[in-house]
């Protein structure tokens, strides 16, 4: 399986959401540790509504905001807080890297 992008796990913010622009392939990744290790949830950082670019959105109070129109999504569940929700993506930590698919 190919993978879009690879990154070192200790390089990423506990708790904290992150922007990765490779200009082909946005994504907000949001990792934490817990009594069952480390996990991230991923999504395409393109608006579902129109394909605003989420990366230079506003995050506030656990929600991404879109700039071109302001929609909001939850940055743990990508649910929005219309009916439009983020694209999740498939990860896998393997080691000390990030996987996304």
């Amino acid at each position: 399986m190919n993978y879009t992008h690879k990154l070192l796990m200790r390089e990423l913010p506990l708790d904290r959401t992150v922007f990765v622009d490779d200009e082909t392939n946005p994504v907000i990744i949001t990792f934490k540790k817990d009594g069952e290790g480390p996990h991230a949830k991923v999504f395409s950082a393109n608006c579902p509504h129109q394909g605003g670019p989420l990366i230079k959105g506003v995050v506030k109070d656990g929600y991404v905001s879109c700039p071109w129109h302001g929609c909001k999504f939850d940055i743990e569940t990508g649910g929005g807080v219309t009916k439009l929700s983020l694209t999740p993506l498939k990860s896998l930590i393997d080691g000390e890297y990030l996987y996304v698919f």
